[in-house]
Parts: C-alpha cells; structure tokens; sequence
C-alpha cells in the first residue's frame, strides 16, 4: 500500500516501484532497477496502482536485457535515508467530528487535529507535512488514498445511537470541504442534502 498511498497521504509529487535483490532485512535489498513516477493532485490509489503496475512489467522485462547482455548494474540501497510507512487499518479512515468541522470551515490543519494515520507517519519520520495545510485538502487526500476501504468515516449520534457515516464524495472549494455524498452504517449512498433532511441535520 506505500507506494500508492502514502504519496497520496503526504502530498508527494513522485512515487515509484523497484525491482531489489532479496536479502535478510525488509525492503533493504540491493537494487536492480528503479523508476519514479509523477503524480498529481488527481491521482487516486487506483491510478497509482495501474500506473506502477505497467512501470514495474517494464522493469521486469529491462532487467532480464540486461541480465542477458551482461550489462545489469547492482546499486546499494542507502537504508538510512528510508521513510517509514505500515499497513492501513479499519480504524485509519476515521476522522473526529473537530477535523470535519475544521475542513469545512477552511481551518488550517493542526497537529493535535491530524488523523490516526497521519499521526503515526509524523511521528515516525518527523515530516512536518501537514503544515500550511487546510483541514480539507486532507480529508481530500484521505478520500483519494483509501478508496472504498478503509474509507473516510466519522460518528453521528442519530435518535440516541452513535453510528458510523461514510463520505463517499465532496469537493474542496476555496480551502473548504463541501460534502456531496455520505453513506450511514447500514444504509446505501446518498446525496449529503438528502441525507441531512432525511434525519432533520441543519
């Protein structure tokens, strides 16, 4: 999930795919090819995927050429310069009621505001990311980096119940979040004005 991801999480402009020779420690293996890619601000993991996908079919097929005219060259891996990513869980597509609101009133992103997932990397790589950020270009990168799982959700109490609701769409329009369309626990999609009359949210 890092190379598609994260890039997406942190506002990388480039991310890419390398072909290493496995040895004993994770990912610290010599490298055989490596190929960055560009990406925007309209790439979603999706896209990554497709994108590295094919770049890493063409790494294959360059190292094998080489191998094959005697011309591959092994690069060592410099580990001390890794950045440290971890596996998505459930819980990384939650965001607390106070962010939400501070999105859509076009509030800068804060520390204590930032996400679970975005927590952990700041913490793990001291990358200070989030800085001159808007709450909602987060939640924005949040939404194209998780896709359908884990999602973005929040809790809503509604009738006495707290339940989970999922944003499925919104846009960002002068640093603000606007909401399109939402999904509660248990319930299909559905456009987030439907949404707020159906269960008297003004």
């Amino acid at each position: 999930a890092s190379p598609t991801t994260f890039p997406i999480l942190t506002g990388d402009t480039m991310t890419g795919t390398t072909l290493i020779q496995m040895d004993g420690g994770l990912d610290e293996g010599d490298i055989i090819v490596q190929d960055s890619i560009a990406t925007d601000t309209e790439d979603t993991r999706y896209t990554i995927e497709k994108k590295l996908i094919s770049r890493s079919a063409e790494q294959l097929k360059r190292a094998l050429t080489h191998q094959e005219t005697g011309n591959l060259q092994i690069i060592k891996q410099q580990n001390s310069k890794a950045t440290y990513r971890r596996k998505l869980t459930k819980n990384d597509g939650f965001i607390s009621s106070e962010f939400l609101s501070s999105a859509r009133a076009g509030n800068l992103c804060e520390k204590s505001f930032l996400p679970r997932s975005l927590a952990w990397y700041y913490e793990k790589n001291q990358n200070e990311m989030y800085l001159n950020v808007s709450c909602a270009r987060i939640i924005d990168r949040m939404a194209r980096a998780y896709g359908d799982w884990p999602g973005i959700w929040t809790y809503l109490a509604i009738t006495g119940r707290e339940m989970r609701r999922k944003l499925r769409y919104m846009i960002v329009k002068a640093e603000k979040l606007i909401l399109t369309r939402v999904q509660l626990e248990g319930k299909s999609p559905v456009d987030y004005s439907t949404f707020l009359r159906a269960y008297n949210i003004y």
